[in-house]
């Protein structure tokens, strides 16, 4: 039997990271996940201001107090926490410098500072593939400007930085990895439309020549910008999920997805609450299995926002029926007495990101909003077994079939599938790759709840 719809809401109540009150502004967060703990940091825009940073040890159910201790005094802002093998590393910008620590113990204490570059810097994001990990941004000089990228090759000990060739006059960078190799998307400066630039490294110490691979209307770049561009990769492909608008209108505001498909680059836009609103922020992150969760904010009604999920197991071909993130709607930075773009009126601007992360269990998002007046930062997570739904059913696929506890895969030709299946652990119990002819297959005996992977295509199946 396949397992029907699950009826229970999969994202958990909303909880405030923060601690601040009163007219603080907390913005930029970050959040990574391990082994049911997490980490989180963020800049607080309040009186107190600076880089903070907090520890959930129970899958980001409560969180504990603030901390800044790990930034210094002239801690300026983009903190970002990347996970890999229960080692947390933390990177932000210290006003003139690029600056790096690491945790291996949940954040009770903390590797010594180094500092990856100076001068007039901006940006910077990171991935890690292995042992090796990327670290990107943006480095001015006078009026132009060029993308760099700090490598560390043994976990974050020793750095060493390179320059991506035909990055000039990039800004906002960010770097995903698909596992095999590293991706570094950038805004490109046009006096029109800002293109989006790409290029990849398989080892970080060596990129391609930087390639213009979409346009992005340079009605989202006036501060205070958005991130824009939000990157994930899995299994050789990567999505970019930017913000655009043809009309050049921030009331024309949407989601699009930007594709490496192995095969080159194609963008179309991406509306799972339909196409008569608002759109703002995405997010994008890939869970073990293949599936990509898209997050973003997106308006219901005047002064009424919320963060939604949606979710693709066919890499952006289709999108699953939206789900509110958030508890609650609010305000937010288009209305009309927020203000001019340019102008920042704290009350109105979430500052940038949504920030999202997946586990092998579950899916977490952090984000911020001002439900409270000010803008404080806020986080939730959902099971991906009660999250990611029978795709078979949903787009009533007739390729597979239970019967008898056993699955049957139905082909119309002879071809090769390569399948894996998995607990809903995330740990995986079965790989192969198997010749199938037309008519029925059969591929594997399902017992009790698993989650299917063939080619693609993503089941959660129950057997007897």
């Amino acid at each position: 039997m396949f397992l029907l719809l699950i009826s229970d809401f999969p994202f958990k109540p909303n909880v405030k990271i923060d601690d601040k009150t009163g007219a603080q502004e907390q913005a930029e967060i970050s959040i990574a996940t391990t082994q049911f703990k997490s980490l989180s940091s963020w800049v607080d825009n309040g009186s107190t201001g600076g880089n903070w940073y907090d520890v959930s040890l129970d899958t980001t159910k409560t969180w504990n107090v603030d901390k800044n201790n790990i930034f210094g005094n002239s801690d300026c802002c983009d903190p970002v926490v990347k996970e890999y093998n229960g080692t947390f590393h933390i990177v932000w910008l210290n006003n003139t410098s690029i600056t790096y620590r690491k945790t291996t113990d949940f954040g009770n204490t903390f590797s010594t500072t180094k500092t990856l570059s100076t001068g007039s810097l901006d940006h910077p994001w990171m991935a890690i593939k292995k042992d090796t990990i990327a670290i990107i941004f943006t480095s001015y000089s006078g009026s132009s400007s060029i993308i760099r990228v700090a490598c560390s090759f043994d976990g974050g000990n020793n750095w060493t930085v390179v320059n991506i060739p035909n990055s000039t006059n990039g800004a906002v960078p960010i770097i995903a990895t698909d596992k095999n190799k590293f991706w570094g998307f950038f805004w490109g400066d046009d006096p029109t439309d800002i293109g989006i630039w790409v290029s990849t490294s398989t080892d970080c110490s060596n990129w391609t020549s930087a390639q213009k691979v979409a346009v992005m209307s340079y009605a989202v770049a006036p501060n205070p910008y958005p991130q824009g561009i939000h990157a994930d990769g899995y299994s050789g492909r990567v999505l970019n999920a930017y913000m655009h608008t043809k009309t050049g209108s921030r009331s024309d505001w949407r989601v699009y997805i930007l594709r490496y498909n192995l095969i080159g680059w194609d963008t179309f836009m991406v509306a799972p609450n339909g196409n008569n609103s608002i759109y703002y922020m995405p997010a994008i992150t890939f869970d073990p299995y293949g599936t990509a969760h898209l997050f973003y904010f997106y308006k219901i009604a005047n002064k009424k926002w919320a963060l939604f999920h949606s979710y693709s197991v066919n890499f952006g071909s289709s999108w699953s029926n939206p789900i509110r993130v958030s508890d609650t709607t609010f305000e937010f930075v288009e209305e009309n007495d927020c203000g001019s773009v340019d102008n920042v009126n704290y009350n109105c601007w979430p500052g940038h990101y949504i920030e999202a992360y997946a586990d092998s269990q579950n899916v977490y998002v952090a984000w911020a909003d001002n439900r409270t007046g000010y803008f404080h930062v806020y986080s939730t997570y959902a099971r991906i077994n009660d999250l990611v739904v029978n795709y078979s059913e949903k787009l009533n696929d007739k390729n597979i079939k239970i019967k008898d506890g056993k699955l049957f895969y139905i082909s119309d030709k002879n071809e090769v599938l390569d399948v894996k299946i998995y607990k809903v652990d995330g740990s995986l119990i079965h790989k192969s790759k198997i010749n199938v002819k037309p008519g029925e297959n059969e591929i594997y005996k399902i017992k009790g709840l698993v989650i299917v992977k063939i080619n693609d295509k993503i089941y959660k199946v129950g057997g007897f």
